[in-house]
């Protein structure tokens, strides 16, 4: 009898321990979720953490490199603002087509090309660039394309830890 108390003892002791370091790496990391050939990345840390994460993830030869960023919206194709655009809205700076996906930065930061992942948005390529992302030497920029300037204008300004996408094979 006394064996078997022994071993509960030692079970919820194991069992309790395993959980708090479980539950202690959930609020400190960020955690990859594969699901087939899908990754998504979730952001298990604080809501307003200061803390930049710097570990670099790698899967199927892609290396994810965490930056910290400001992140904001556009929609070049309902410009009620204004700011949108200095010629035509269905040409980005690369002379592709803006949609989904399509990213706005300073080129001399983030090159053109290059694949992101974005929290809350998902992934893109930097496809377009505009004047205050550019102007603000403090702090690397980014817009997101949205289709509606409502969409947009709900997004509003975040400063987040986003994943520039290299390949390493």
């Amino acid at each position: 009898m006394r064996r078997i108390i022994f071993g509960l003892i030692i079970f919820i002791i194991f069992t309790v321990t395993g959980v708090y370091i479980v539950n202690n790496n959930l609020h400190n990391n960020n955690i990859i979720l594969a699901q087939e050939n899908e990754c998504d990345i979730v952001n298990t840390s604080k809501e307003n953490d200061e803390e930049d994460k710097t570990t670099e993830i790698s899967r199927d030869g892609e290396k994810y490199i965490p930056i910290r960023v400001i992140v904001t919206a556009y929609a070049p194709y309902d410009n009620k603002s204004g700011m949108c655009n200095n010629g035509t809205p269905d040409t980005t700076a690369t002379n592709t087509k803006p949609k989904r996906g399509t990213i706005a930065a300073d080129p001399k930061r983030i090159p053109y090309g290059t694949k992101l992942y974005i929290p809350e948005y998902g992934y893109g390529i930097v496809e377009d660039t505009g004047s205050v992302l550019r102007k603000d030497k403090d702090n690397i920029r980014i817009d997101v394309y949205m289709d509606t300037y409502e969409e947009a204008i709900e997004w509003g300004k975040k400063e987040m830890t986003i994943y520039i996408i290299e390949k390493t094979r």
